[in-house]
């Protein structure tokens, strides 16, 4: 990402994998939990809806997990 300070394709690729990286390890973290298969294989908004009923996640982590996949939907599918 530090090159992509200079070219804006570099950037959103650093971004896109980064992205994917925090995905991954919210995923594995609630298979650790002993989370059910059906619920492992939900879109990542419901499996946060899940994590944060299931008190895995409060409030305010919630809140913070909802921006950076808000930012993270942008970011992909925003074309420059």
């Amino acid at each position: 990402m530090v090159y992509g300070c200079c070219h804006y394709r570099l950037f959103t690729l650093g971004a896109e994998e980064l992205f994917r990286f925090t995905d991954g390890a919210f995923r594995l973290a609630i298979r650790e939990t002993g989370a059910p298969a059906n619920v492992q294989n939900r879109p990542f908004v419901s499996l946060m809806k899940w994590a944060q009923e299931h008190s895995f996640i409060d409030v305010k982590t919630a809140k913070r997990w909802h921006v950076r996949r808000k930012s993270r939907n942008f970011a992909l599918h925003t074309a420059p």
